[in-house]
């Protein structure tokens, strides 16, 4: 360790702190190469003085949450990395409304909504994560998405400094949230749902999980989920990815490691020794079969973390 403010941070914030950690082990794709210093945030006290110091100390920060929908560089990250692991609070208030921290798991809350007769976010059923994560990319299928049933929440920016946004600041698009572009690090969300019939939302539920079961990749399979956006360009709704990537022929593709799911041609997969360089790579490939038979320019949806810090989107 030769950053002055490395060994000060750790003075600080303790223990915890760990050095060359891994990344690997913290995202769904399996891999990663290491972080300078990584922070696991378990409540939202010690994830506001952990921001607030690395910006006093001016050491770089990413957050991560669950690690789904990211792709870490194999050089790994110079800087911070902190997990967010706030994931203490999740309980219901005036009937319908749902507060629930950012660490915790998104098929936790999903599940804790439908034990309690309230209906809204069975669509989500099977989609993996954290809270935070699914806010942040304003995670969404079979048309609907989490950002239509927010209602506000508190985060953090990267000075350290605690507020709340409502629904209409979070800018939510197809994909996206105003957190992308702030940096702002969600803490806690509220939610509206409806009541409803808890069989019939387990069944739904059910219903939806069955249907990813058989043409998604299984949770023993490292992967990032859907690699591309679905396509808007020239469309009056938007269009599968996986359907022009199906017919582009790209099932077969493979760089390494890393190969397209045979199910569904819009996951790549970790074989078990991908690096990040062979998904880069094998996401050209595709993204190029594509433009050559259609004309069309797909969009990355999984975000690639280089190593300083940066998010990187392919123009």
């Amino acid at each position: 360790m030769t950053n002055p403010n490395y060994k000060k941070f750790i003075e600080i914030m303790g223990d915890a702190v760990k050095e060359e950690e891994k990344l690997c082990r913290y995202t769904s794709f399996k891999i990663g190469g290491r972080a300078d210093l990584f922070y696991a945030a378990k409540d939202i006290d010690s994830l506001q003085k952990a921001v607030k110091t690395a910006k006093d100390l001016e050491i770089p920060v990413v957050l991560i949450g669950a690690g789904n929908n990211i792709l870490v560089s194999d050089e790994g990250l110079r800087g911070l990395v902190i997990r967010n692991e706030c994931r203490r609070e999740i309980k219901i208030f005036d009937k319908n409304k749902i507060l629930v921290d950012a660490g915790i798991e998104f098929s936790e809350l999903i599940e804790f909504a439908a034990e309690n007769s309230l209906s809204g976010l069975e669509f989500a059923s099977g989609i993996p994560g954290s809270v935070g994560g699914a806010v942040y990319m304003n995670a969404g299928a079979y048309g609907s998405s989490i950002g239509e049933l927010i209602i506000k929440g508190n985060v953090i920016d990267r000075e350290g400094n605690a507020y709340e946004l409502d629904k209409k600041d979070f800018s939510f698009g197809y994909r996206s949230s105003r957190l992308q572009k702030s940096g702002e690090i969600l803490v806690s969300v509220v939610l509206a749902l409806e009541k409803g019939k808890k069989e019939e939302i387990f069944g739904k539920m059910n219903e939806i999980i069955e249907i990813r079961k058989s043409k998604h990749p299984s949770n023993g399979i490292p992967c990032a989920g859907s690699y591309f956006k679905n396509i808007a360009e020239g469309k009056a709704k938007r269009e599968s990815a996986g359907l022009y990537l199906d017919k582009a022929g790209v099932k077969n593709f493979k760089a390494g490691g890393a190969e397209v799911f045979e199910k569904h041609a819009n996951f790549i997969i970790n074989t078990g020794n991908a690096k990040a360089s062979d998904v880069l790579r094998l996401a050209e490939m595709m993204k190029k079969s594509v433009k050559e038979k259609f004309g069309i320019e797909l969009e990355e949806e999984v975000i690639y973390l280089d190593e300083n810090l940066l998010l990187l989107k392919k123009k």
